[in-house]
């Protein structure tokens, strides 16, 4: 719906977006365990934008910077 609406040229609505994230999924382990070094760390942060922003992309809506998503995988595949 808010897609249709950006379409229009009408970004009125926009949509509270809610990730659920299963809690036995490895992924959140790992969320975890980089929480727990630092929350405010950039590698927390970068992984929790990456999460978001693949559940955006297999909803179909394509991120906002894609370059900046594309950077942040290539330094995680670097790793």
């Amino acid at each position: 719906m808010e897609q249709t609406f950006a379409e229009m040229n009408n970004p009125m609505f926009k949509a509270k977006r809610i990730l659920e994230i299963n809690p036995h999924h490895e992924l959140f382990q790992r969320l975890q365990s980089l929480h727990e070094a630092g929350k405010d760390s950039q590698d927390f942060k970068d992984y929790c934008d990456l999460l978001y922003t693949q559940a955006l992309l297999i909803e179909g809506i394509l991120p906002e910077n894609p370059v900046d998503f594309a950077n942040k995988i290539a330094k995680l595949m670097a790793k």
